[in-house]
């Protein structure tokens, strides 16, 4: 059965985090049971990427009955600082079973609390996990860098600060942008990478770089549906996953967010146009890549092409590249259960199944 639930015209100021609370604390009740909310009550509590604004709009949206819903894992903040004297914020939780802990690095725009609850719970199954805001993000101190490979230098102050070395690293759309980064210039430091929906530097702008995709990702106030519209395929399939994504950061345990301020994430849109620039020695960088690397993408995303991991794929050395149909930029939140399986498999070195894009070469 469907239904249907209409998002009227509404105030663009962000919920405060005391209503943030007071709802995800409403549906964490000590007896289990969650409350029900409707889409509309889950969208309307979702402050998209930290902007420290929210604008809602018009919208009817159809999808299936909500499935049952678990409470997920806290995001609580911690703080480090590094060397340099720099306050890190980050999250760390999970198994702790000896398995090399995971490192996740975040998209554009994105503070720790934009990770899928559902994606974190399959990974820290057997492992500890480990998020963290970049200087000048959410909660951490300092400027966010230029350049990524500056973004990279502050990553591996972080690790110092935990002792860390020999982690293996995820990194998402800009995040994977520094995944590689840090696992060329600083190779001690990863174990095993996953690249996830991200491009190898030298070959071109993303897609993300012109048109209504940057019209979007530049607004002062991205809603429901601008996220729905980027990272989820414009079918009744997407659109419904988009929906549950929407849902399942909604509802989970709350503490103290971030913002990402308009300073940082244009500093963040200067390092990947930078990134982009045509170089035709930058192929030669990626086989400096050694680690073994897993790439992925989602067939049809708007904002990064996925021929760009078909390239990252052809010129790092020890690399798989797997392509998940009819998904986007968001592919490993809608496909949470299988991408969370298959990064499990890569880091315990099992066999997998993986589809290969043709190789496409710098033109």
């Amino acid at each position: 059965m469907q239904s249907v639930v209409q998002i009227g015209s509404a105030s663009p100021r962000a919920p405060t985090l005391a209503t943030l609370e007071y709802f995800c604390n409403l549906a964490n009740r000590q007896d289990g049971a969650p409350v029900q909310r409707t889409a509309a009550e889950d969208i309307a509590l979702v402050p998209y990427f930290s902007l420290g604004g929210f604008a809602p709009g018009s919208e009817t949206l159809a999808k299936d009955a909500a499935p049952d819903w678990r409470p997920r894992p806290s995001m609580e903040k911690r703080f480090v600082r590094s060397p340099d004297g720099c306050r890190y914020a980050y999250a760390r939780f999970g198994s702790e079973e000896g398995n090399p802990p995971l490192l996740l690095l975040s998209h554009f725009r994105a503070s720790i609390d934009m990770w899928d609850p559902a994606l974190l719970q399959r990974l820290a199954a057997d492992r500890t996990l480990i998020v963290v805001d970049n200087r000048g993000i959410g909660l951490s101190d300092g400027t966010t860098p230029r350049t990524v490979e500056a973004m990279a230098g502050g990553i591996a102050e972080f690790m110092a600060s935990l002792g860390l070395g020999g982690v293996d690293v995820l990194g998402f759309s800009l995040g994977g942008y520094v995944a590689q980064a840090l696992a060329r210039i600083r190779p001690n430091l990863v174990r095993r990478l996953i690249l996830a929906g991200t491009a190898p530097r030298g070959f071109g702008e993303d897609n993300a770089a012109g048109g209504r995709v940057r019209s979007i990702i530049s607004k002062e106030l991205i809603s429901p549906k601008d996220i729905i519209h980027l990272f989820f395929p414009p079918t009744a399939v997407g659109r419904a996953h988009g929906i549950e994504y929407i849902r399942r950061l909604s509802r989970r345990q709350v503490s103290p967010a971030g913002d990402v301020t308009e300073t940082s994430w244009r500093a963040q849109m200067v390092a990947a146009e930078v990134w982009g620039a045509r170089d035709p020695l930058a192929a030669a960088e990626l086989t400096a890549i050694t680690q073994p690397t897993f790439v992925a993408h989602g067939e049809l995303d708007i904002m990064v092409a996925a021929e760009k991991s078909s390239i990252l794929a052809s010129h790092v050395p020890d690399s798989v590249l797997k392509i998940y149909p009819g998904t986007g930029h968001g592919f490993l939140f809608q496909t949470f259960e299988e991408f969370g399986t298959d990064v499990v498999r890569f880091l315990a070195d099992e066999s997998y199944q993986h589809a290969v894009l043709p190789d496409w070469e710098m033109k």
